[in-house]
C-alpha cells in the first residue's frame, strides 16, 4: 500500500488529546549556605480515539465448533466473531497525576573541603481509567466499518481502572578534594504501589463474551539505587569523568493489566489479566572526556557507556491486534557517543555520532508467525546476542545555526540513521521469499532501511516577549520509515480487503515518516 499510494498512510485512526498541566515551584535560602526548594504539580491527560481493525477472530483456524454459515446474518455471538472481518473500537483513556517534591541543599564545607549535599523526597499519585465500546462489521473500500446487521451486534462496553502511588527519598553528596578532583555519591530509595481496581463488561450479549477474569490486584515494588562517580579537570583543556549508577522502573498499570499470555489484549483496548511482573533494573557504567580545542573556538567530547537491563519488559504480539507484556531476562545496550562543535562569527555548528549495540542477553521463545524461521506453532527462538529491533546501530547529526543580525536566526539540521530489524524479527534470521515451517510464504524482509533527512528552521524575535518561527521538515521530501513489524496483510496494494485469509500475505508493516511539511507560528513569553 505504501508503494501504491504513500499518502494513504496519513489517513490514520482518529485520536484527540487534551492535556492540563499546572506546576508550582518555589525556593528560599534559610541561611547563606542552606537552600530549601520544592514543587507541587497536577497533570491530566485525556485521550479519545476511534479506529477500525481486522477482526482477529475472522475465519480463525482456532474455531472448533459446528460449521457456521457466514453468508447468512450472524445468529449468535460466536458466528458474529467468526464471520465478521472487521471490528471498530472507540475509547477514552484518562490519566491523572498529582505530585509534590521537596529538597534541601547544603553548601557548607565538609572536613574543611568544598562540599554540596542534597537531601530530598517526592510523592505522586496517579489514576488511570479506560472505557471502550466495540462492534463488528465488514470493511468498506476505504477501510471504514459497515456494521453487521445482527441482533447480537450491540456495543460491547469495557471499563477498567487502576492507580499507583510512588514514594521516593534521595541523598546526593559532592566533595571536592581539590580544585580539579570532585567525587559524587548518591542513593535513592523508591517505593511504588500499583493497584488494579477492577474490570467490568456491560453488554446485552450475555455473560462470558469477551470477558476475562475479574481484574483486581495490588502490586508493590521497592528498591535502593546507588550511584557513584568522579570528575577530574585540567582546567579548560579537558575534563575526565566516570560514573556508575543503578536505576529501576516498576511495571505500569497497563503492563500489569496486560501480562497474561493465556488472555492477550489489544492495547489499549482491554486489560486481560493480572499476573506479577518484575521491575526493570538497569546498571550503567560510563566513562568520558570533554574539552576545548586550542584557541577555545571548538568543544569536543567522547563517551562510552555500558548498560545491562535485568527483567526488561517487552510487548509480545500474539495476533495482528493483540499481545501481552512479559519480562525477558536481560538486555544490553553499549556504545560510543562523539561530539564536536564550535562557533565562528555568527555561525554555530555541532556534529554528533552515536554507535549503539543493543542486544538480548537471554534466550527466549516468541510468537512471530510472519517470520520465515517460525515453527509450525508460529514461534521463533531468540538467542542471547541477537539485536533488539528498531534500535539503529549508527546515527549521525549535523546542526547549523546562523545569526545574520541581532533578531534573526537561521538554521539547518541533517540526520543520518542506519537500518534496523523490525519487531517480529528479533532473531534476525527472517528471509523474504522463504516459507515457514507452518507453510506460510514470507514476503517481508523484517528489516527497515536507513535514511538521511534534512530540516530547516528560522526565527525572528519581536522584542523581549514575542517571536515568529518557521520550520521546514524533510526538505527533500525523502520517503522513509522509522518503525514497523512483521505481520499478515489483509489488504491489496490498492487498499481493498481480501476476504479469504488464505490469500493474505506476510509482509513488513511500516510506519512512514513525515513527508515535507512547513510549520509556522508565534511564541509569546509572559516572563
Amino acid at each position: 500500500m505504501l508503494e501504491y499510494r504513500r499518502q494513504a498512510s496519513y489517513t490514520p485512526d482518529l485520536t484527540a488529546n487534551l492535556l492540563n498541566f499546572v506546576n508550582l515551584t518555589g525556593s528560599q535560602f534559610l541561611t547563606g549556605t542552606l537552600l530549601l526548594s520544592g514543587n507541587v504539580y497536577y497533570r491530566r491527560l485525556t485521550t479519545t480515539g476511534s479506529n477500525t481493525n481486522v477482526n482477529d477472530g475472522y475465519l480463525s483456524d482456532n474455531y472448533s465448533g459446528p460449521p457456521l454459515d457466514c453468508t447468512a446474518s450472524p445468529g449468535s455471538v460466536t458466528a458474529l466473531d467468526y464471520c465478521a472481518p472487521g471490528q471498530s473500537a472507540t475509547g477514552r483513556l484518562t490519566q491523572s497525576t498529582t505530585g509534590a517534591g521537596v529538597q534541601l541543599t547544603d553548601s557548607r564545607q565538609l572536613f574543611g573541603l568544598p562540599n554540596q549535599a542534597i537531601v530530598g523526597g517526592d510523592f505522586s499519585h496517579s489514576t488511570n481509567t479506560f472505557v471502550q465500546a466495540q462492534q463488528f462489521g465488514t470493511l468498506a473500500a476505504d477501510r471504514t466499518l459497515i456494521y453487521a446487521a445482527s441482533a447480537f451486534n450491540d456495543p460491547t462496553v469495557i471499563s477498567l481502572s487502576g492507580g499507583s502511588r510512588t514514594y521516593g527519598a534521595y541523598l546526593t553528596d559532592t566533595l571536592s578534594t581539590s580544585k580539579r578532583l570532585h567525587f559524587t555519591v548518591a542513593v535513592r530509595y523508591g517505593r511504588n504501589a500499583e493497584t488494579l481496581d477492577g474490570y467490568s463488561l456491560n453488554t446485552v450479549l450475555g455473560p462470558g463474551f469477551g470477558q476475562s477474569n475479574p481484574l483486581a490486584g495490588d502490586h508493590t515494588f521497592s528498591r535502593l539505587n546507588p550511584a557513584v562517580g568522579f570528575t577530574l579537570t585540567s582546567g579548560e583543556a579537558w575534563t575526565l569523568y566516570a560514573n556508575y549508577n543503578e536505576a529501576s522502573r516498576a511495571p505500569t498499570v497497563i503492563e500489569l493489566g496486560c501480562s497474561n499470555p493465556a488472555v492477550p489484549c489489544g492495547l489499549p483496548n482491554a486489560f486481560a489479566g493480572d499476573p506479577n511482573l518484575a521491575q526493570v533494573v538497569a546498571r550503567t557504567e560510563e566513562l568520558g572526556i570533554r574539552g576545548t580545542l586550542p584557541g577555545g573556538q571548538a568543544l569536543w567530547s567522547a563517551d562510552v557507556f555500558h548498560t545491562i537491563n535485568r527483567d526488561d519488559i517487552q510487548f509480545v504480539a500474539t495476533a495482528t491486534n493483540a499481545g501481552y507484556f512479559a519480562n525477558f531476562g536481560g538486555t544490553r545496550r553499549q556504545g560510543l557517543d562523539l561530539a564536536l562543535g564550535g562557533r565562528a562569527g555568527g555561525l554555530e555548528w555541532r556534529m554528533t555520532y552515536s554507535l549503539v549495540a543493543a542486544t538480548f542477553r537471554s534466550a527466549f521463545e516468541l510468537s512471530s508467525p510472519s517470520n520465515s524461521t517460525a515453527d509450525a506453532a508460529g514461534n521463533i527462538l531468540v538467542r542471547a546476542g541477537d539485536r533488539i529491533p528498531l534500535i539503529p546501530r549508527n546515527s549521525a547529526r549535523l546542526l547549523l545555526d546562523y545569526a545574520p543580525g541581532e533578531h534573526w536566526s537561521l538554521g539547518a539540521s541533517a540526520l543520518a540513521v542506519s537500518g534496523s530489524y523490525l519487531r517480529g524479527n528479533e532473531n534476525g534470521l527472517n528471509r523474504a521469499g522463504a516459507t515457514s515451517a507452518g507453510g506460510a510464504y514470507i514476503a517481508g524482509s523484517g528489516w527497515i532501511a536507513g535514511y538521511a533527512v534534512v530540516d530547516l528552521h528560522a526565527s525572528l524575535r519581536l522584542g523581549k516577549h514575542a517571536e515568529i518561527f518557521a520550520r521546514l521538515v524533510n526538505l527533500f521530501d525523502r520517503e522513509y520509515s522509522t518503525a514497523g513489524f512483521l505481520t499478515r496483510n489483509a489488504f491489496t496494494a490498492r487498499g481493498s480487503f481480501i476476504p479469504a485469509p488464505a490469500n493474505w500475505t506476510n509482509e513488513n508493516a511500516l510506519s512512514p515518516a513525515q513527508p515535507r511539511a512547513l510549520w509556522a507560528g508565534v511564541r509569546i513569553r509572559l516572563k
